[in-house]
């Protein structure tokens, strides 16, 4: 018998296929799209987050000022502790000062006085590092037992806002033409805050 010895087997090395021009260009256009839509992708995330952000703020804002321009003698005190439920930082302390106040809040008690405002625009001016700025026209009008007869005017209002414990607050109010307070049941809610 003959002998035969099997041949050795062949090892193939290990070494990576070259890749043609046209592969490599493709695996980087690839990797190129992929990278824009997920940037494109945490982009659009983080606007919409953004917008929410802003709808609550503007919200926020119709609420606080309809509380404020929309008040009544007989709940004064309810009407005003709403009021300052929405208050932080310098407007917190203004509102605490006036509307918190005894004499205050028993004198438009005993005078009967009441303000109804109807939001007429509201539009956010500017959202920056968590601050929302809203401003508003209002027709606000007012009476009270000394001059029942209502007197109508309009209210130009700035109010500033920033989220505090995931909620948006006031901290401040600029009113940039109040109503006429010289006129019969002239409103006494003006007040401005600085930021």
């Amino acid at each position: 018998m003959e002998d035969v010895t099997e041949p050795e087997p062949v090892v193939a090395s290990r070494t990576p296929p070259k890749r043609s021009r046209r592969e490599t260009l493709l695996l980087v256009l690839v990797l190129a799209g992929f990278t824009g839509t997920l940037a494109f992708g945490l982009a659009w995330n983080n606007a919409r987050g953004h917008d929410e952000g802003v709808s609550q703020a503007k919200a926020t804002a119709r609420n606080f000022l309809t509380a404020l321009t929309n008040y009544d003698g007989k709940t004064i005190d309810a009407d005003f502790d709403r009021i300052i439920s929405y208050g932080t930082g310098a407007f917190a302390t203004q509102a605490d000062q006036f509307f918190a106040d005894k004499d205050t809040r028993n004198a438009l008690r005993v005078r009967q006085a009441s303000s109804r405002g109807e939001i007429k625009d509201l539009f956010v001016q500017s959202s920056v590092n968590g601050r929302v700025r809203v401003y508003a026209v209002i027709d606000e009008t007012t009476a009270n037992n000394a001059r029942p007869a209502p007197s109508a005017d309009e209210l130009r209002i700035e109010v500033g806002l920033t989220k505090v414990k995931g909620s948006w607050r006031v901290y401040d109010v600029r009113v940039l033409q109040a109503p006429d307070s010289s006129l019969p049941g002239g409103s006494t809610t003006s007040t401005t805050a600085g930021s």
